[in-house]
């Protein structure tokens, strides 16, 4: 049997975004605690790829200060995708109502699980630009100066940003936080999205006009915007991938209103 495919009858976006909003509150000091520290990781690993190609520049060919510049960044990519993980699981954890702390960034760097994720943005990469590239062909290409084919293109380009960016989601949350297959979640995520589409673009454009809202009140909303969106995107992928884990949220949503 494959994975259940939740339909759009079977959750409520309106109460998601209710949801969030009572927990973003517990939730947007241990975001920005995990931000700033995977930003304090990145900043690092910049450092030492800087180090590691002037010290190589120095006793080494210029080909093998390249492709060592190349090696070097491959594995800074790898393992950055561990430190996105943790950072993931964590809002995951708040979604499902099991506790989460920062210390949960470190705890997804594991060989087996960097390379499935490794796999999982080749896969998402290939397939996107083979279908935009597809469609690219069969509209602009035959019709340059078509100001009607560009439109079409430009629609179809938003629509397959939401659906292949909300696929690839599902699927790096199913990976990491079920152990699942890559190829399995990502073709999983990708029918749920298809299967809640109408939703998902309302979703998207909810987050967009967050996004605005908080970058209009002088930047200081998006403190609250981020980590709200991202909590709601978590809320998402546990009504889709783990249904059964929802009963236990609402009840703890229930008992932490005020009397």
């Amino acid at each position: 049997m494959g994975d259940k495919i939740v339909s759009a009858k079977d959750w409520s976006l309106k109460k998601i975004i209710s949801e969030a909003w009572e927990k973003v509150d517990g939730f947007k000091g241990v975001f920005w605690g995990a931000i700033f520290l995977l930003l304090a990781i990145v900043i690092g690993m910049m450092v030492v790829r800087v180090l590691v190609i002037f010290l190589s520049a120095l006793v080494l060919p210029g080909f093998l200060t390249i492709g060592l510049d190349f090696a070097t960044m491959l594995v800074f990519m790898v393992l950055l995708q561990g430190f996105v993980a943790g950072r993931l699981m964590i809002s995951i954890s708040r979604a499902k109502g099991k506790s989460f702390t920062v210390s949960q960034l470190f705890e997804y760097l594991q060989f087996k699980l960097l390379m499935k994720l490794l796999l999982l943005m080749i896969v998402y990469f290939a397939s996107v630009i083979v279908l935009v590239g597809i469609v690219g062909l069969c509209t602009v290409y035959p019709f340059q100066h078509s100001m009607t084919a560009m439109v079409i293109f430009q629609i179809f380009y938003f629509l397959t940003s939401i659906v292949f960016g909300m696929a690839m989601f599902l699927a790096f949350a199913q990976v990491v936080d079920q152990g699942k297959p890559v190829f399995s979640s990502y073709w999983h995520g990708f029918r749920l999205v298809l299967a809640n589409f109408f939703k998902m673009v309302v979703a998207y454009l909810f987050t967009i006009a967050v996004v605005i809202a908080g970058a209009l009140l002088l930047l200081v909303g998006l403190v609250w915007a981020l980590p709200y969106i991202e909590l709601m995107c978590a809320m998402i992928y546990r009504e889709l991938c783990c249904p059964g884990e929802s009963a236990s949220v609402s009840i703890e949503v229930e008992e932490n209103k005020p009397k």
